[in-house]
């Protein structure tokens, strides 16, 4: 196997400046609800899912589990979200979207309407269907998953 140097072409680094670019976006429209996109995030996804364990969410949002538990602290704290026993197994804790979080969520969704329609101005809205198509592809490639 040839040895690479085209380093310039990392898909991971521009993936990782994309993201990080495109986080400061949403994290600055988003700014006066008092949520990070990384936050309203995980509080959607539960309005989405129900009620789900740290493990069970982490696989969802394709996190690993301490990043989602340093996302769950100001949530949890915040009143957001609540911790609750399973009601099939009392052992098992799962993830609970509050009314609180859920109101936060929905005010905080006209923030992220107008930051988004400025990413897809930004782009092109083409464009960012596209990218959200490809990116999504990537995301089910999990190259982890592979031997």
């Amino acid at each position: 196997m040839a040895k690479r140097t085209d380093i310039h072409r990392c898909a991971c680094t521009i993936l990782r400046q994309a993201a990080r670019v495109a986080t400061q976006h949403f994290d600055k429209a988003l700014a006066t609800s008092g949520l990070r996109i990384s936050q309203l995030s995980v509080l959607t996804t539960l309005s989405y899912v129900g009620p789900k364990s740290i493990n069970e969410l982490a696989d969802i949002m394709v996190l690993d589990r301490t990043t989602l538990g340093r996302n769950l602290r100001p949530l949890q704290r915040d009143g957001y979200i609540a911790i609750q026993a399973d009601k099939e197994d009392r052992r098992t804790k799962k993830l609970v979207l509050t009314k609180k979080g859920s109101s936060i969520a929905l005010k905080a969704m006209d923030s992220w309407g107008d930051a988004q329609t400025k990413f897809e101005n930004a782009i092109g809205l083409d464009n960012a269907i596209a990218l959200s198509k490809l990116l999504r592809q990537v995301v089910k490639t999990n190259f982890a998953e592979r031997k």
